[in-house]
């Protein structure tokens, strides 16, 4: 598994064509509530809406921070747009799930008060390593 970061909103409220149209950007995947989706390998209407969106020149050899880093610059562009939907009940939050073997992480705290003021939450996933031959981690 790689570096991966995503913008997420997901919640019974969402319609992921005003979250398109409201910022003018394209998801990686999305689905309104009662569409048919996979969960977990069966199928089923979802409870959810969901719009998902990776960068789009997304580099998976960059770390997490990195990739933070790049979505402020991107959504502060669209700083007005992210506040509109917020004031309509939307909540945003950035997906990160750091590769294999990585335990910690690092944002700046610049990086953290960009991403309050658009109100954006930041959900981090951290792997721990496999156990090699000799029980440590590597």
């Amino acid at each position: 598994m790689q570096n991966c970061t995503e913008l997420v909103f997901c919640r019974d409220t969402v319609d992921p064509d005003f979250v398109t149209s409201t910022l003018g950007l394209r998801p990686t995947q999305s689905y309104k509530v009662g569409d048919v989706v996979d969960i977990c390998g069966i199928e089923r209407p979802s409870a959810v809406g969901m719009w998902k969106l990776r960068l789009d020149d997304f580099h998976t050899a960059e770390s997490v921070e990195e990739q933070v880093v790049r979505w402020l610059a991107l959504l502060n562009t669209k700083s007005e747009r992210m506040n509109d939907l917020r004031q309509l009940g939307y909540s945003p939050y950035l997906d990160c799930r750091a590769e294999k073997g990585s335990l910690s992480l690092c944002v700046d705290p610049a990086v953290l008060t960009g991403l309050g003021a658009l109100g954006i939450a930041l959900s981090v996933w951290l792997y721990e390593a496999p156990a090699t031959e000799s029980g440590l981690n590597g």
